[in-house]
Order: structure tokens, then C-alpha cells, then sequence
């Protein structure tokens, strides 16, 4: 790469990686090199070599405008990169060089600390290169025990070797290098597309399996590399020191200090977002957000930004689940419960509920508030007995059953986009980041058939409740009971319990079956019985049971049916089921309310907009119901909590807003860049049917709870909380005669006459001077007379007001605006036939491409001139065409011409019956023909021609 295409790429840069500067150079005549995977610019690959150059590093992109076939790629360009530099005698054999990527790695050590560490023990020690330490074994899991068997214990969690970073001499990584690039298996080299994570295990096995010296070393001590995927941080943050030119980590376990970070993973990506801002890494290397702006970005957000305005909204506003929503939400999860029971029962499989419902069976007696979905286990020879019933005894067919069982009883699988479609829907051909079907969700490992898969989790959704319905599947492993989705089969881990029997259970007057108190005790710790809201950090520092999971074996429909320990009877499990339900309750005590206030989450059943209005319309319908029976205060209560569920509502619905606007932005900007143009000038697209209906029932609900409570308020004497929900009723519909009247009647109470004067003659003017109820209340408030003369002159403004409108209507508008008003009109006319037709919706851009010329007499008779079949009702049309795009003199024309071949083919018929007649002797020798003369001829022609004969006009 040539230092000029550097510049012109990256303004910020600085002078080139040719010449090494006086600080790179070290008493010992070693240089430190960073070589860096980056096949163009991204902003993290920028700052990775800003980083370089401060801290003393030879830096050099490896790849550069290189064409990026796979993982292999990285090997190949790195072979590239050293043998030139060792050919030419930019790197000496001895240097010391780190081979890091250049998207998600962090450089904050100095290249001094990087030789001197380089130098010493266990770097030292021997000549084989060290790559960085992670605690996941992947992509392949089953390789972690032969791992763990050849290469010893370090004693700390970091004991799998990393790709994404590689430490060590020149000469020998180049040697190390170039094995892992020599042939493996049947293939004749390692190709650019293979996963060179994937062949440093084999490697390290096929050496350490033989007996042969280890090719290379991890940093288990994160002495040289942290990997930063990690389900909670195992470092500090530690300000600079004087003489330090950057902020470091230090790692909690083993003291320490790095000097790469590597965002590896999903967690890894987000704490290395989270890093860029609070070490200030750009500011210290002397970068600007606004000068990397025009590169893109690998990580979740660009290097040093907050999270964008939406996901700043989602985490500032809270709200709490009212007890109507409580409600609601356990009707809405005890029917898909029901419905997912009946479906079990129904194929014979045995089931418990688990974690989050068992919680809910043992300790509240219904379901807990902040649960989404319900949890049911499955023992996985249970499972295997239904294969077994089934015709052919396959995998396929067994799931077949199951999807079509629950689709009887109101479910449906659910759709996820998934990072490894392999794992998630096995024999399936689908892309990364595709929408597939999970379920069920798999484990299947390299060499397995369909049938072997092992099923971890089927998720289905209940289609009336929009409940998830999640059944996991328990099996036996290693003499413990697995139950493998947390993730076990991609992370690595899994759930681990000693054997237990489902437990019969009473709950919400159901007779069910539950998971135990002690293997919920080993998941969720001691206190499991105290109300807390688990997230999944919590709930792996208070678990006992999480293990790594070293392997999962394939399914087996064969396996046998393992014993269960006894349960206990119902009735003498009830006195356990009644202390854990008090001691729940003396929790609930200090607890201020049952939900407290959470952040909005969009995905949560809650914040639906089909169930908070749902809500919302209950709420109103109680409040009615005590208004009625004169409950004013409750129905005053009843009709705030809706109010304050539409608040929710409306949140939502502006939370999407912003997420539909910045999905247009980023397209925009895109095709911005794409055309080359300085401003962007894509057309935003109108917002969805759906979403504006919404947005249509949110604002009408909240204006009927609005005037609701202003009357309860009415009636409780409350005459600032009816003022103030008649003003709020008054901002949706300025000119409303009930929130007019009731803010009136509350000013009068209030004492505010001149408030309440403007409110009635409001209310006069805007009922057309027809209001009885507004001239009582000003009768209250004003002499007569005085009200007889305001009231002339209102009625002179208005008339006056009425005839300087006409005027202005019967001016002629300009002609190009009444066309386009039509057209307009058009679009919508076709829209709304096109959604009674349940068909996609269009923009006006698109009905004016394709279907506009329909409306065109002259359009409409090139067509038929150019596509004559088009308008043929029995061939074939050359676009596809449906009915309401036809317009009425079009079907005029069809029905003429189906009219004409109809009679042509009954004249034709009947001309073949009179030629067979003709054909035949005749039986008497009588022959008879009629004479029709011309006067006659007419009328007779006309006769037959309305009978239908040779019809066409």
C-alpha cells in the first residue's frame, strides 16, 4: 500500500509506514510491528493506526483494496506481508510483530512495554508464537475437551486460542503462518474461504495428539491480548499515569495490564463501543468524530458516539404496568397456557412448567408481570417415544406433528433472525441474518444427518394472545440432566440439575405439573422466592448450575425412558406451596409496588399497541360503569389509568416513528453515496397503514378518556384536575362543544368568570349558535341584555366570516392543482380496493409508473393496440393485471367480446344440430318453407337478434 493512497484515503494520517522514526527503534535494534488485516477503511481501522504511530509501532495494512473471499484471506495476506518485509529488510527475523485485525481491535500499549514483555518469561521461553486467550471454544465446541487435554491447565477462565490476535518473532509466526496454510485433510491447500479460527484448533490437536511439541501458546494471563467477549467485564478502567500516553485496562483475576483489546463477539463488540468513549481514545490520538464521519463504522455505533437519539429515548423514559395491564397480560398468558396444555395433552407428551412460569406456579399463583412467555420443559425421551409413534420414525416427521398439533390449537412457529442459520434450523438452505423459522431450534455438529440434530427449544406464538409458548427439551448427559437453551449448543453451556420429576401443582385453579423448589433454588440461588426481575448478568452470579458443556450428543430416537424420583401428591405438597407463597408475600411488603417503573421495551408484550389499547378501552369501560353508579372518585382513578396507558402508547408509537425515520436516513444516505451526491434526496415513504391506523385509535381513545375524567372530575368537585383534563382534550380537537362545556363549568366553579365566559361563547359560536347549554350557563354569568347584544354581534361576525369564505371558494383555482388533486384522489380510490384485496401497499410514485395510464383514453388505446391479448379475456396478459385495475368501459369491452364468442359458439352448435338434421331422410314427403315478405322481414330480424342470436353492437 503506498503512502499516497493512504492519504488520499484517510485525511487524518500522518506520514507513511516507510521510514521508522528515532522512537521506534529500541536499545536492543528491535523494532515492534503491527500488521493489520483491513481490506479498506473503516473508522476503527483509522484509529487502530493512529494508535500504532503514537506508541512507537511500524504499523502496515495487510490486504488492503485486497478482495475478501473468507477467514483464509487473513492467513494469506499476512504470508504476503511478512515474507516481503523479511525479503526486503523492513523486518528483521527477530523483530517482535503483532498480528491483530483491524476492525475490532483496540491498541493502548506502548511499543516499548510490547519488546520488553516480548523479552521476558513466558514470551521468552522457547520460540512459539502466542495468539490471545478466550474462555469459548469455537466455532467448534466438541474440540474443547481434546483441547483442554493436550494443552495444560493456565488456571484461568482464557484457555481457548483466539485468531483475531497473534503475538511472537517474525521469522517463526511467518513459519506458523505458512503450516496453517499447507493442506488439511483431502484438500490440496487451506482455502480463503475456510475459518482460520477452525484450523488453528486442528492444528494445535493434530501436533499435541501426536506427541509432537505445540506449535504455539495462548495468553492465558492476558499479559499481551484481553478478549472482551464476556457476559459481564473482567477489567478496570485505569486513568493514564504520567509518562503513559493512553488509559489501560487492568484485569481483575489476574493483574494484568494488556496491551491489545479484541472485541470479539457480540458482548465484545458493545464493551468495545462503550471503551472508545470512556477512555476518550479518539481525543488522545488526536481525531475528531466529525473527521471520520465520511468512513463507515464496524461496531454497533461509530467509535466515541452515544447510542443515536432512539435508543437514548428507549433507556430515558420508564413506565410501570398498571393493574388493569397486570390483568390483562395474565388473561393473555393463562389462555395461550391453556391452549399450549390442551395441545401437549393432546399429543401425550409429558410436560412441566419451568423457570419463569414455575416461579410463577410456586410462588405468586399466577403469572409473573415482567414474563413475556411461558416455559415448559420436556424430557427428550419423551420426545423420542412420539418419533417413534410416528409412520416413518424421522426427525422431520416428528416436528411435522408437533407444528401442526399446535397449529390446531392456535399457534404458530416463530420466525428469528439468526446469526448461525445451521444451529437454528437444521436441513434448511437459508443466509446469515435470515428470517427462519426456529422451530425447533437445533444443535447439529459437523458430519450429522437431519436425525441427529438435537432439539434444544420450540417457540411457538399463540396467534390470539400473542404469547410466546417456549418448550424446552431435558435430556440426559454425563448422569445429569441438561437442558441446553440458554445457548448451550453455540456458547458453550448449559443448565445442569439432578434428576427430578415434574411436580403436581394447583395453579390459577388448573391442576398442571412444575419444576421443583430445588432445581429452581440451584438456578436462581436461595432467595429464588423473593419478586425480582432476573436479567441475564443477575442470574448467572446468583446460579449454581451453569456449566460448560464439553458435548452434546446427537438425538437418538431409540433412547430408552430414564426413572424419575417420586413427586409428591398434590396434597401434601400444598402445605411447601403455601409457605413459599408467604414468604413471597412478606417480600411484596417492602416492595412499593408489584412492577416497578422499566425502561419501554418495544418487543415486550406490554408495549404492543393492539394490548395497550385493549387496556386503555377497559379502563374505560370500568371507569363508565362506576360513573354510572355514582363512584365518581374510582371512575375519576379508572379513567387516569387509562390516560396513562395511552401516554405509553403514544411513546411507542413516536419511539417506531423515529425508528422508521432513521431507517430511511441510513437508506438515504446510502444511496447518496452510492449516486455520488453531496445531499441526499430520497423520498421518505409514507408510514404504514397499520402504524397510522394506530396512531388514529391512540388519538381518539385518549380524547374520549380525556372528556371522561373531566366529567368524573365534574363530579368530584375537583375543579383544576377537570379544568386541566378538559384543556388536554382541547389540544387534540380545539373546537370540541364537551371539553368546552366541562372546562367552562369547572372555570365557573373555580371562580375564574372570564375563563368560563370564553369557554361558553366558545362553545356558541362553535355549535352554531344553537347551543342551549352554553346561553343557560352565561344567563349565570352576564345580564341578559349584555348577552343579547354579544350574541348579535357573534352572529354578524359569523355570517360575515361565512361570506368572505364563499367568496374565497368560488375563486378559480389553478388548474394544475385541481389535476393533481385528482390524480391524488385516484391513488387513494385504488389503495383502499387493493387493501380490501389484502394486496401489498403502494407508494404514489409506484401508481403513477405502473398503474396511472389505466385512466388514460389514450394511454389505454396505445396499450391495446401494442398488447392486443391484454384486453383478450381467454389469452394471456404480458403484465399482470388485476380486476379493479380495470376501469368500467374496459369491462364493457370484455363482456362484449366473452358476449359475442358465447353466441358465436351457440350459432355454431346450432348450425352443426341443423346439418345433421338436414342430413337425415325425411319421413314424410310434407315439406314446408316459410315465405317471409319484406315488410315482415324487419320485424322478424329484430326478434331473433333480442333472443340473442349473433348478438354484437
Amino acid at each position: 500500500m503506498k503512502e499516497s493512497g493512504t492519504k488520499a484515503m484517510m485525511a487524518p494520517s500522518r506520514p507513511g509506514n516507510c521510514a521508522v522514526h528515532a522512537s521506534q527503534r529500541h536499545p536492543a535494534g528491535e523494532t515492534a510491528h503491527v500488521l493489520s488485516i483491513a481490506t479498506e477503511y473503516r473508522q476503527e481501522a483509522v484509529i487502530l493506526q493512529r494508535s500504532a504511530r503514537l506508541l512507537g509501532y511500524r504499523f502496515q495494512f495487510c490486504g488492503f483494496r485486497e478482495r475478501w473471499v473468507g477467514w483464509g484471506t487473513k492467513l494469506v495476506q499476512y504470508r504476503k506481508a511478512l515474507e516481503k518485509g523479511l525479503a526486503g529488510g523492513r523486518i528483521a527475523a527477530t523483530d517482535p510483530v503483532l498480528l491483530i485485525d483491524g476492525w475490532d481491535c483496540m491498541l493502548i500499549g506502548p511499543a516499548s512495554e510490547f519488546i520488553q514483555k516480548m523479552s521476558s518469561p513466558p514470551f521468552s521461553e522457547g520460540h512459539q508464537p502466542w495468539y490471545a486467550g478466550e474462555r469459548i471454544c469455537g466455532p467448534d465446541f466438541f474440540k474443547a475437551n481434546r483441547i483442554d487435554a493436550v494443552y495444560p491447565d493456565p488456571g484461568t477462565p482464557w484457555r481457548y486460542p483466539n485468531a483475531g490476535c497473534m503475538a511472537g518473532r517474525a521469522e517463526p509466526v511467518l513459519e506458523l503462518i505458512k503450516e496453517l496454510l499447507k493442506p488439511s485433510g483431502d484438500k490440496d491447500t487451506f482455502p480463503e474461504d475456510g475459518d482460520d479460527q477452525g484450523r488453528l484448533h486442528e492444528h494445535l490437536l493434530e501436533r499435541g495428539e501426536s506427541g509432537q511439541s505445540l506449535p504455539y501458546f495462548v495468553d492465558s494471563e492476558c499479559r499481551i491480548f484481553q478478549c472482551l467477549y464476556e457476559a459481564e467485564p473482567q477489567w478496570q478502567l485505569e486513568a493514564a499515569k504520567e509518562g503513559q500516553r493512553l488509559p489501560r485496562l487492568r484485569n481483575t483475576q489476574t493483574g494484568q495490564q494488556p496491551i491489545v483489546l479484541h472485541g470479539n463477539g457480540h458482548t465484545g463488540r458493545w464493551f468495545m463501543s462503550g471503551l472508545w468513549r470512556e477512555m476518550g481514545l479518539l481525543q488522545k490520538v488526536g481525531l475528531t468524530v466529525e473527521e471520520l464521519r465520511h468512513l463507515p463504522h464496524d461496531g454497533p455505533v461509530p467509535p466515541g458516539t452515544v447510542p443515536d437519539e432512539v435508543h437514548a429515548m428507549l433507556h430515558a423514559v420508564k413506565f410501570r404496568m398498571t393493574n388493569t395491564e397486570l390483568k390483562l397480560k395474565r388473561e393473555r398468558m393463562m389462555d395461550a397456557f391453556k391452549a399450549g396444555k390442551a395441545a401437549l395433552e393432546d399429543l401425550r407428551l409429558p410436560y412441566f412448567l419451568a423457570y419463569g412460569s414455575a416461579l410463577a406456579a410456586l410462588r405468586e399463583g399466577q403469572f409473573q408481570p415482567y414474563e413475556d412467555d411461558i416455559h415448559v420443559g420436556i424430557y427428550s425421551w419423551d420426545l423420542a417415544a412420539l418419533q417413534r409413534q410416528c409412520t416413518e420414525c424421522t426427525a422431520k416427521e416428528r416436528d411435522s406433528l408437533l407444528k401442526s398439533t399446535f397449529d390446531r390449537f392456535g399457534f404458530e412457529p416463530v420466525q428469528e433472525i439468526v446469526d448461525n442459520p445451521l444451529q437454528a434450523s437444521a436441513g434448511n438452505n437459508v443466509q446469515q441474518n435470515q428470517a427462519v423459522v426456529v422451530c425447533p431450534r437445533y444443535y447439529i455438529a459437523e458430519g450429522w444427518s437431519y436425525d441427529m440434530a438435537f432439539p434444544i427449544l420450540y417457540k411457538f406464538t399463540h396467534r390470539e394472545s400473542f404469547v410466546r409458548f417456549d418448550m424446552m427439551v431435558f435430556t440426559m448427559q454425563f448422569g445429569q440432566l441438561w437442558d441446553f437453551a440458554d445457548g448451550g449448543a453455540e456458547t458453550s453451556s448449559g443448565w445442569r440439575y439432578s434428576l427430578f420429576a415434574p411436580q403436581p401443582v394447583e395453579f390459577e385453579k388448573v391442576m398442571t405439573y412444575t419444576m421443583p423448589a430445588k432445581p429452581l433454588e440451584d438456578h436462581y440461588g436461595p432467595d429464588w422466592h423473593v419478586p425480582r426481575v432476573y436479567n441475564y448478568i443477575q442470574s448467572l452470579s446468583c446460579c449454581k448450575n451453569r456449566c460448560q458443556v464439553l458435548r452434546v450428543h446427537p438425538f437418538d430416537a431409540r433412547m430408552r425412558r430414564v426413572e424419575l424420583p417420586a413427586a409428591q401428591p398434590w396434597e401434601e405438597f400444598k402445605s411447601s406451596v403455601r409457605q413459599f407463597r408467604m414468604l413471597y408475600a412478606k417480600a411484596m411488603a417492602d416492595s412499593e409496588h408489584e412492577f416497578p417503573e422499566q425502561k419501554l421495551d418495544l418487543y415486550k408484550l406490554e408495549s404492543k399497541p393492539v394490548v395497550l389499547f385493549q387496556a386503555a378501552s377497559m379502563c374505560k369501560e370500568e371507569g363508565n360503569v362506576r360513573l354510572k353508579n355514582g363512584k365518581h372518585r374510582g371512575a375519576l382513578d379508572k379513567y387516569d389509568e387509562g390516560i396513562y396507558i395511552i401516554d405509553k402508547c403514544r411513546e411507542v408509537l413516536l419511539t417506531w416513528r423515529l425508528i422508521f425515520r432513521q431507517i430511511h436516513n441510513e437508506k438515504a444516505d446510502k444511496d447518496r453515496k452510492d449516486r455520488g451526491l453531496k445531499v441526499a434526496d430520497l423520498v421518505e415513504p409514507d408510514m404504514p397503514r397499520e402504524f397510522r391506523s394506530d396512531e388514529d385509535e391512540e388519538r381518539s381513545l385518549r380524547l374520549a378518556l380525556l372528556l371522561n375524567a373531566a366529567q368524573a372530575a365534574l363530579q368530584c368537585q375537583e375543579w383544576t384536575a377537570a379544568e386541566a383534563r378538559a384543556s388536554a382534550a382541547l389540544e387534540l380537537e380545539h373546537q370540541n362543544k364537551k371539553a368546552l362545556y366541562r372546562r367552562g363549568l369547572a372555570r365557573a366553579s373555580s371562580g375564574d368568570v372570564e375563563g368560563a365566559k370564553l369557554d361558553f361563547w366558545a362553545l356558541l359560536k362553535a355549535s352554531s349558535f344553537d347551543s342551549k347549554e352554553a346561553i343557560n350557563q352565561l344567563q349565570k354569568l352576564l345580564p341578559d341584555d349584555v348577552i343579547k347584544a354579544e350574541f348579535q354581534k357573534m352572529r354578524k361576525q359569523a355570517a360575515k366570516e361565512q361570506k368572505v369564505g364563499a367568496l374565497l371558494t368560488e375563486l378559480d383555482e389553478d388548474e394544475r392543482i385541481a389535476v393533481q388533486d385528482e390524480r391524488y384522489q385516484r391513488y387513494l380510490g385504488d389503495c383502499e380496493q387493493r387493501a380490501a384485496d389484502g394486496q401489498r401497499e403502494i407508494t404514489f410514485d409506484e401508481w403513477a409508473k405502473q398503474y396511472e395510464w389505466r385512466y388514460d383514453a389514450d394511454e389505454r388505446f396505445k396499450a391495446r393496440q401494442m398488447y392486443p391479448e391484454y384486453f383478450n379475456h381467454a389469452g394471456p396478459a404480458p403484465l399482470p393485471v388485476e380486476d379493479w385495475e380495470v376501469d368500467y368501459l374496459t369491462h364493457k369491452e370484455i363482456q362484449k367480446i366473452m358476449y359475442r364468442r358465447q353466441t358465436e359458439a351457440m350459432g355454431a352448435r346450432r348450425r352443426e344440430k341443423e346439418a345433421k338434421l338436414l342430413q337425415k331422410p325425411a319421413e314424410d314427403s310434407s315439406n314446408t318453407k316459410l315465405h317471409v315478405d319484406k315488410e315482415d322481414e324487419p320485424i322478424l330480424r329484430d326478434a331473433v337478434i333480442k333472443k340473442g342470436y349473433n348478438y354484437w353492437w
